[in-house]
Formats: structure tokens, C-alpha cells, sequence
């Protein structure tokens, strides 16, 4: 600094900013969830808390014929219910807790791979506040099928964000269980009938049903019907 000289250039301004980048959501599978009806099973991804790879089976039977019966997310009165199935507090915008993200809202998002999409009354959701996977199996209906699993957030996906972890994959697998034969006679409207003689007169399924004497053998073609 001799002779008024100066070390120091005049002062600049340096803005930094950082853009917020989404990060994916986070959840585990929980391969002890308990089940009233059927079996689940997970492959050792699931196990290991990992989400990519994870693969879960629900075997059970057709009808859900020990399913008890209570109110299920669809309408139907009985169905297949895993409570905490993702655990509530594995639940997360981000695995780094940001706070920016705190306020995203989360959905899981099931859609059928592969398989019989007609074994179900309503299909497998899960809840993304209690976790609990359920649904209602389709009557007398049996067969396999595979969805895929994925939780996303409302984050978006702007230079370079993710705003979805999956997926997992959940086969059903429903076993038949043979059903009672069932056959009925014909009814009114099955023989031009009246109040009188519901089937018809001289129909066998009236209620005058006529015997020849002279025959040994009676024909009575549709006797029983589908």
C-alpha cells in the first residue's frame, strides 16, 4: 500500500442458487404382516428392506372362503386384508427427510402385468396412510396374477428429479375349490303356462303331469335344465 496504493479490488456479489431437485419416495414391504385368510410370502429383497427386486406371493384360496367379513375399500363385505403390509412409518417423500418436500402428497400406484384381471371384484390396493393391502376376490374365479408396485409423489420429475420408488412386484395366486353341482327344474315361463298350471297342461312341469297307461317308458325331454 506505499504511496496510497490499494491490495483490494472493489467487492462483488456472488448469488448462489440451488434449485430443489425431487427425491424419490422411500417404503419397505413388511413380509410379517399378519393375514386372516391365504399365505404371503417375499422374496429376500423384501426382506432385506430393498424395494427394486422385491417380489411377494398371496396364495389363497377361490371365493376367500375364510375371509371375515368386514367393510372392504370397493364395496364388497369380505375380502383378503394384510394390516400395516407397508409399514406406516417407512412411508416417506424422501429418504433425507427434506423438508421441502414434506407436504408432497403420496399414492401407491398398482397396475396389472400379467395375468387374469377378471379374478377380482376389486383389485389389490394399498392404503397410503394405514399401509394395509387389500382385495376382494371375483366370484367362483381362479387363476394367477402379477402387479406391479409403485409409490409416487407430486414432486415431478424437472431437471432431473424422481418422483417414484419401484417397482415391487405382487403375484395372487388363487387356488379353485370345486363348487356344489346345481341343476332346476324348468318354471313358469317354461311352458306357456298359467296361475293354474305354472309349466303348461299336460307339460311335464305343470302340476298335472299325465301317465299312459299303455307306455313303459316316459320321455320328458329338458326334464332338468342348466
Amino acid at each position: 500500500r506505499a504511496l496510497g496504493g490499494s491490495d483490494t479490488s472493489d467487492a462483488w456479489l456472488l448469488t448462489i442458487v440451488v434449485q430443489p431437485l425431487n427425491d424419490a419416495p422411500i417404503f419397505t414391504v413388511s413380509c410379517d404382516a399378519p393375514v386372516a385368510e391365504g399365505i404371503l410370502t417375499c422374496t429376500d429383497e423384501c426382506a432385506a428392506g430393498a424395494v427394486l427386486g422385491c417380489g411377494i406371493q398371496v396364495t389363497i384360496d377361490e371365493n376367500c372362503v375364510n375371509c371375515a367379513e368386514h367393510p372392504m375399500p370397493g364395496g364388497c363385505v369380505g375380502g383378503f386384508i394384510a394390516e400395516g403390509f407397508i409399514p406406516p412409518g417407512s412411508i416417506a417423500p424422501s429418504m433425507y427427510g427434506a423438508e421441502l418436500e414434506a407436504t408432497q402428497r403420496l399414492s401407491f400406484v398398482i397396475e396389472l402385468g400379467d395375468g387374469a384381471d377378471f379374478l377380482f371384484h376389486t383389485p389389490p390396493r394399498i392404503d397410503v396412510v394405514s399401509g394395509d393391502l387389500t382385495f376382494c376376490l371375483a366370484q367362483d374365479a381362479n387363476g394367477n396374477a402379477t402387479f406391479s408396485i409403485n409409490l409416487v409423489d407430486d414432486g415431478g420429475t424437472d431437471a432431473g428429479g424422481v418422483d417414484h420408488l419401484g417397482p415391487a412386484f405382487l403375484t395372487v395366486k388363487v387356488y379353485p375349490v370345486n363348487q356344489q353341482p346345481f341343476f332346476h327344474f324348468c318354471d313358469a315361463s317354461e311352458g306357456g303356462g298359467d296361475a293354474t298350471h305354472p309349466g303348461g297342461v299336460g307339460d311335464f312341469c305343470s302340476l298335472e303331469l299325465p301317465i299312459w297307461k299303455s307306455a313303459r317308458l316316459q320321455k320328458m325331454p329338458g326334464f332338468l335344465t342348466d
